[in-house]
Formats: C-alpha cells, sequence, structure tokens
C-alpha cells in the first residue's frame, strides 16, 4: 500500500472470507448525513439486504476505528459510499479497503473532478465507481479507477407520491442560486482570472462538453497548472449554470413563478416570487404534488445526465418541463411521458400551452409516473449496482 497503512495478515486473514455467498447480502454505508445515502439504505433493505450504518465527519483515526470494527463484526459483502464521502484525503481508507480485498462501491452523483481534486485517492482493483453522468469517466480513468459504471439518479416513491391536487395557476422552480458557490470560488481566485472566467463560462454555454475533463482548458486559454485551471473551470462552472437560469427562469416572472431556494435569488430575480428553501424529502414532494407545473433547468455541470427533479417530480404525481438532456430521450418516451423544451422562448410558450390543456398535463404526468415506478426508483438502482458488484467480486 503506497499510502502507509498496513493491514495485519491475521486481520487479512479474518476478513478473507468468501463476498457475495448468499442471497441477502451486508452493506457498510458510510453515512455523513447526504440525503442520497438515506435512499440507498432504504432501498437496499427494501431488496432484503442487511445495511450497517457508519456515520462519518471528525477526525479520521477514530471513523477508521470504527470501519474496522464493523469489518470484523458484521463482514460485509462490500462498503458503499455516495460522492467518495467518508474518505480521507490521503487515501488511506481507500487503499486498506484494497489491502484487505473488501470491495467499494462509490456512487457518484456530483463530477468526481470537484470531489477528488484536493484527495490523494487512486483506483484499485478493488474499488468500482458508479457515475450519474457517463462522460466523466475520463476524470477517474486518470485516477487509475479499472471498474466505472453508468448509473443514473432515480427516486424514492415512499416520499414521492401524489399528495393533492394541483392549484391552478401555480408555476414552481426548486433550486440553488449558486450566488453563494460562486461567491467561495471567486475568492479563491486571482482577481486578474475574472475574466477568464466570464470567457469560459460562455464557453461552457455554447458546449457543455468543455467540462468533461476539469483540468483541460479550450484552447486559447493561457497554459495554467492543474490547480489553477480547476478553480477556473469550477468558478466558470457555477457562473454559466447561474447565467443558465438566469436568463429562463427571467422569462417566467410575469406569470406568476415561485421560486424555492437560497436569497442569492433575489440578487438575480428581483421581481420573482421567492420562497425560503426546502428541505429535500416531503417538503419538496409536497411542492411538486401540489404545482401545476415545475421547472427544470439542469446545471451546467451535467453534459448529458438528468438530475433527480426528471424522476420526482412524477413520481410525486406533478407535471415537469425540463430542459432537453440526451440521457432523458433513453430514460422517458418524449411526449408521451416527459415534455422538455429547447431554448427560453419555448419554454414560454410550453407553459402556456399545458396551462390551457389540464388534461394533456396529466396523461404525461400519470404516464410519467408509470415509468419512474416500473424503472426508475433507487430499488431499480441499488439492485444495478448490487448485480454489478456481485458479478465483479463474487
Amino acid at each position: 500500500m503506497t499510502s502507509g497503512l498496513e493491514a495485519s495478515p491475521a486481520l487479512r486473514a479474518r476478513l478473507g472470507y468468501r463476498k457475495f455467498a448468499g442471497s441477502s447480502h451486508v452493506v457498510l454505508l458510510l453515512d455523513s448525513g447526504y440525503h442520497l445515502q438515506r435512499e440507498c439504505g432504504r432501498a437496499l433493505r427494501r431488496l432484503g439486504h442487511q445495511v450497517v450504518r457508519v456515520p462519518v465527519g471528525g477526525e479520521f483515526s477514530p471513523l477508521l476505528q470504527k470501519v474496522l470494527q464493523c469489518l470484523v463484526r458484521h463482514r460485509p459483502d462490500f462498503v458503499l459510499s455516495i460522492n467518495h464521502l467518508g474518505f480521507d484525503e490521503g487515501g488511506y481508507l481507500g487503499s486498506l479497503l484494497a489491502n484487505l480485498q473488501v470491495p467499494l462501491a462509490v456512487w457518484y452523483v456530483d463530477s468526481p473532478g470537484l470531489i477528488l481534486q484536493t484527495s490523494r485517492t487512486t483506483g484499485t482493483p478493488w474499488a468500482s465507481a458508479f457515475l450519474w453522468e457517463r462522460s466523466l469517466r475520463s476524470q477517474l480513468e486518470r485516477r487509475g479507477y479499472p471498474h466505472t459504471e453508468y448509473l443514473p439518479l432515480g427516486t424514492d416513491p415512499e416520499v414521492f407520491f401524489p399528495r393533492r391536487a394541483p392549484q391552478q395557476g401555480s408555476l414552481t422552480f426548486i433550486g440553488s442560486s449558486n450566488e453563494e458557490k460562486l461567491g467561495q470560488c471567486l475568492a479563491e481566485l486571482k482577481p486578474a482570472n475574472y475574466p477568464l472566467v466570464v470567457r469560459l463560462a460562455r464557453e461552457i454555454l455554447g458546449d457543455r462538453d468543455v467540462l468533461v475533463d476539469p483540468l483541460k482548458l479550450p484552447s486559447g486559454f493561457p497554459p495554467m497548472g492543474d490547480e489553477a485551471a480547476f478553480c477556473l473551470m469550477r468558478t466558470a462552472m457555477y457562473l454559466a449554470t447561474i447565467r443558465y437560469r438566469k436568463d429562463l427562469l427571467s422569462r417566467l416572472v410575469g406569470k406568476g413563478m415561485t421560486i424555492y431556494g437560497d436569497e442569492g435569488w433575489q440578487d438575480q430575480l428581483r421581481e420573482a416570487t421567492l420562497r425560503e428553501r426546502t428541505r429535500y424529502g416531503v417538503q419538496t414532494a409536497e411542492i411538486y404534488s401540489w404545482s401545476e407545473v415545475s421547472i427544470n433547468a439542469t446545471s451546467a455541470q451535467m453534459p448529458r445526465a438528468v438530475n433527480q427533479r426528471v424522476f420526482d417530480v412524477p413520481a410525486a404525481g406533478g407535471f415537469l418541463l425540463s430542459d432537453t438532456q440526451p440521457d432523458l430521450e433513453e430514460l422517458f418516451e418524449i411526449g408521451k411521458e416527459a415534455v422538455t423544451y429547447s431554448c427560453g422562448e419555448e419554454l414560454v410558450e410550453l407553459v402556456d400551452y399545458y396551462r390551457r390543456h389540464p388534461s394533456q398535463r396529466e396523461a404525461i404526468a400519470q404516464a410519467g409516473r408509470a415509468r419512474v415506478l416500473k424503472e426508475h426508483t433507487y430499488v431499480h438502482r441499488l439492485n444495478t449496482l448490487l448485480e454489478v458488484m456481485r458479478v465483479r467480486y463474487q
């Protein structure tokens, strides 16, 4: 192990049991409180597996001891992390699991480049990465990950289900303004690079594939080190998302749209009706359920993928207007189970149209919900993840 953490021969022998031997498995879930960890835990239990939750956060040494104790006591078939949460920047825990030959599954639901930039973590044959955005595989390949799989997001139908009929005229968007994140990124940049951020954001808005490699700036940009390039790319990504969403949502301000989000929206859209940000889960599901039309505007970090709104809104019985994303066409039948727009003008037209045609809106919402329940829940996603891990490490 290059990280300096070695497992004793006795410990390796004790953990040398056969993985995935039975039909029911034990999963060690690293839990930092991130909402998707709850969904994954519930899905695994519904599939009949045992979930051993390991709270993470704080000092690394106590966490390492807790993980080792759980490995010995519960003999898990694999360890599961969302977004690599629970792992140290030095890569010690990951290399220790590899040394012990304990399989690890990491489901990235945000850009791996954003997560791993300051980490010395590298891939091992005992680590499998699952990506909600397939075009970002190169980020993990550069880290030496031999196993990567595409695994889109999903929803939990026990949280997102129809609650009440839509309120006439209700038009909503739930999401972050990204102002705080942009401010944090700008604070790390040299002021001389601010014009480059604006220029790069324009390029991202023209082609999101620019973000596939967070260290490779487009041609014409001055050469700079990896850290500076990454910081520039991350800052431009947030700025591009802000400008993209502001342009779209500003067209709906006069149509009674309500935004549920942070105070940054007050600076971006002063005339919009703003409500405090919602806590993901029941509160979000209620808003999706009673909204006549919910709007989706995908973050710039996703060249192809879809976010959770695409699954959560129809699961809650709501009607969603989403921007066009390549993966959406693979997951739903466009026009029957989902409706997409390609520009701001089309978004406005579709809002007006579906407000005037409630029966069509309801039919699409019902068809979308049926598709989600059939194929796009977290039970489906975790079953896929389990099957990949079982075949690979049994």
